[in-house]
């Protein structure tokens, strides 16, 4: 061996007993590698040199994060509408509750940068649900001084946007009379409320607390709903408006330190959503038929059931239609929301239909946001051909951002009368016909 070859091998030795290069910290790290590893404060940056076996590996750049002071990540708190009960279902309630969750009452609220924590005791906060038809708010704690407090903004804080209704045709699709389509679209969904007569207050197909995906408009005159909403036999009388659901925030949210923020004030943590409904004046639900409740922190799985319990119909048009002509929630359809799009969920379709006549075919299928069939936002579907069967299908989705709705749809094709059997009819033969599912985190 060489002197220099030599002197190289020492060097090298040399240089693998020094500690790490110094990082930004003010401190040297040198790890033993293994599973004990070294742990190194939050805050550091610089550059290591890592070796692997002893052979030179080379070195990598890093910066970890500093977790703010005090922050400990305790959040055991939900948002939701029955007082000391933060899991139990709702039905038009006239109050938002956020209290203890999740085996504790510490929450760890932020000052006003966001970088200094304090962990403060949780008791339950009552809040008014505002008056008002279709409206989501976004719901946050912060530290009062040293108490934790409750703030509300709406999505559509900026306001919201509305119009009259003078007339709705009786058919289908149905057509709203309106002198005011400002701030609508194409594509957007809209709630109905305060009709007066039988196409507001019909329990099947009446417009007044259900949304509607918009097909078309002609400005300031009217708005057009999908084919399906079908007002034929129904008689409107007076009255009525209709809201624009929004799909986005005016006052966005912030993401940092593992939570989220409300934009421009880095003291609310975000806690959830919920929106008030079209069932009447400042009413919200969390129940089987509307989960109109939604938490970021402490979700537990929670069902969404839509169940016909006509024992039977027929239908003989060629075309789809909402099962039984019906957009009912907890019958027809079911409605949710979802502050953050995280989750998956799961959705069924069940139905058993007979008919006289061999080679037809029997459709259903469960879809999102609108009444028209085979579009992107299908959940699930399924069809045969025989002459009587259950029919049952399932898929999983991820849902949109704000409120949606899932649609039971059906259709024999081709045109011929079909009988289809509902939830409540006795036989074990028909057992969970006419239903849909969705199971989600709320």
């Amino acid at each position: 061996m060489t002197n220099i070859a030599s002197l190289i091998l020492i060097l090298y030795a040399f240089f693998l007993l020094l500690p790490l290069p110094v990082l930004s910290s003010g401190a040297g790290y040198q790890g033993g590698g293994g599973a004990g590893g070294t742990t190194l404060p939050g805050g550091t940056s610089g550059q290591i040199q890592y070796n692997n076996g002893g052979a030179f590996g080379g070195t990598s750049n890093i910066t970890l994060p500093q977790l703010p002071t005090g922050m400990t990540g305790q959040m055991q708190c939900r948002l939701y509408l029955t007082s000391g009960s933060p899991y139990t279902d709702a039905t038009n309630a006239t109050n938002t509750y956020v209290g203890p969750a999740g085996g504790g009452n510490n929450v760890a609220l932020p000052d006003a940068t966001g970088n200094v924590y304090t962990t403060l005791p949780l008791s339950e906060i009552t809040t008014a649900v505002p008056a008002g038809y279709f409206r989501i708010y976004d719901v946050f704690l912060h530290n009062n001084s040293g108490t934790v407090a409750e703030s509300q903004t709406a999505w559509d804080s900026g306001g919201q946007v509305s119009g009259t209704i003078t007339s709705v045709s009786i058919a289908n699709p149905a057509v709203i009379s309106t002198s005011n389509t400002t701030g609508i679209a194409v594509g957007d969904l809209i709630g109905v409320a305060g009709i007066v007569g039988t196409v507001g207050t019909n329990s099947s197909i009446g417009l007044n607390s259900r949304v509607f995906k918009i097909a078309s408009i002609v400005a300031n005159t009217s708005i057009t709903l999908e084919t399906g909403i079908n007002t034929a036999s129904l008689a409107y009388t007076s009255s009525g408006n209709w809201y624009r659901i929004p799909v986005a925030r005016t006052t966005g949210l912030t993401y940092a330190n593992g939570q989220y923020h409300q934009s421009g004030a880095l003291n609310n943590i975000y806690v959830g959503t919920y929106m008030v409904d079209g069932t009447g004046l400042g009413y919200a639900q969390d129940n089987t038929s509307s989960r109109l409740n939604w938490n970021y922190f402490n979700r537990v799985n929670k069902q969404l059931i839509a169940q016909d319990t006509t024992s039977t119909w027929t239908y003989a048009t060629g075309a789809w239609r909402p099962r039984d002509n019906n957009i009912y929630p907890g019958v027809g359809r079911n409605e949710f929301i979802t502050g953050i799009t995280e989750d998956a969920y799961s959705g069924s379709i069940q139905s058993y239909t007979s008919n006289a006549t061999s080679g037809n075919y029997q459709y259903q299928e469960l879809a999102i946001n609108t009444v028209a069939p085979g579009t992107s936002t299908a959940l699930v579907a399924a069809g045969f051909n025989q002459q009587t069967g259950f029919l049952s299908a399932q898929g999983n989705f991820v849902p949109t951002l704000g409120y949606s709705f899932a649609q039971a749809l059906e259709a024999p094709y081709p045109a011929t009368s079909m009988t289809w059997y509902g939830y409540s009819n006795t036989s074990l033969s028909y057992n969970g016909a006419g239903s849909s599912f969705i199971q989600g985190r709320f």
